[in-house]
């Protein structure tokens, strides 16, 4: 039998969200309220991430229980349109930074002078076999 692979447990994330709330105190509960519960997959610090998004800790109510720490968040919206988005973000920057590291060779855009004498010779040549027939 195989050994599952443990997994580290960083908590919890609730959203509790509403779709017209602009602020915490629009929430009314059972009006078209719904919550989703996420596994923490990285704690950067200020940041947290779960599924898709990329939370802020500093927004959210911390609490704990017997299997780890629970982030609850009352949001709208706009506020987790504004959060996946900032997610992808942070993923293109990272991958964008992959490819430009310091030392790498960048193309240059203006031709050499071997690119400019082969240019040169490639005109000549065309020129005498036009004027020579």
């Amino acid at each position: 039998m195989a050994k599952k692979e443990e997994k580290i447990n960083l908590g919890r994330v609730v959203l509790f969200r509403n779709y017209t709330a602009q602020k915490a105190e629009d929430l009314n509960p059972g009006d078209k309220d719904v919550c989703e519960i996420l596994d923490v997959e990285d704690d950067q610090g200020e940041y947290i991430r779960a599924g898709y998004y990329v939370l802020p800790k500093s927004d959210a109510t911390v609490l704990s229980n017997e299997d780890g720490l629970v982030y609850v968040y009352n949001v709208s919206l706009p506020y987790l349109e504004e959060v996946a988005h900032l997610a992808k973000v942070e993923e293109n920057i990272i991958i964008g930074q992959a490819f430009l590291y310091p030392g790498r060779n960048m193309p240059k855009t203006s031709p050499n002078a071997f690119q400019w004498c082969m240019f040169v010779g490639v005109f000549l040549l065309g020129a005498f076999a036009i004027f020579a027939s």
